[in-house]
């Protein structure tokens, strides 16, 4: 297993190789300011970066991060508290549905901001009723696997509504990088 140097002699050679290759097929033209050609190494410093430094126990695996990471270069969002009332103004009796409801609406306020359900990096659950924790989890497992947020979940004597079961809140950034773009040795 590779440790830290290693996998910095591994990113700096590709940054190296990066480098030279970018400003080998640069035309001699091009006025372009863009930073992240003249540096690679940047780019896989702007992107949110997850810290786990003890493993996250089951079932939370693929649906949390201890610490999220973000660059001051990114964009970022704070969405108000999404609940589980639809836009047509209804509201289903379980929680489950009303859980998938607040996603739908928080995913629907980072679409308008141009981004996804990727760029979210923190999210806080209000619940009011510890019983709904579980379903929480699958739900979380259903629309958001993969994504690993810094996470928090609070149980609470009651929301604005005595029929509302649930609220999210959320932190979002969105790295100036395109995904798939630069190194990443994490």
């Amino acid at each position: 297993m590779p440790n830290r140097l290693d996998a910095f002699r591994l990113a700096s050679i590709g940054a190296l190789g990066a480098l030279f290759a970018g400003r080998a097929a640069a035309s001699s033209d091009d006025k372009s300011t863009n930073l992240d050609k003249e540096f690679p190494l940047r780019a896989f410093k702007l992107r949110p970066r997850r810290h786990d430094p003890f493993p996250v126990a089951e079932p939370y695996r693929g649906i949390y991060a201890h610490g999220v990471e973000v660059s001051p270069e990114s964009t970022t969002l704070h969405v108000s508290g999404q609940v589980g009332v639809a836009s047509d103004g209804s509201l289903d009796a379980s929680f489950g549905g009303q859980c998938r409801q607040a996603f739908r609406n928080l995913f629907a306020v980072l679409e308008s901001a141009g981004m996804t359900k990727d760029d979210i990096v923190k999210l806080t659950f209000y619940l009011t009723r510890p019983s709904d924790m579980d379903e929480l989890v699958d739900v979380r497992r259903e629309l958001i696997d993969g994504v690993r947020p810094a996470v928090t979940t609070l149980f609470i004597g009651g929301l604005v509504s005595k029929d509302w079961l649930i609220e999210i809140d959320a932190f979002a950034a969105k790295s100036p990088v395109p995904r798939g773009v630069g190194l990443s040795v994490y």
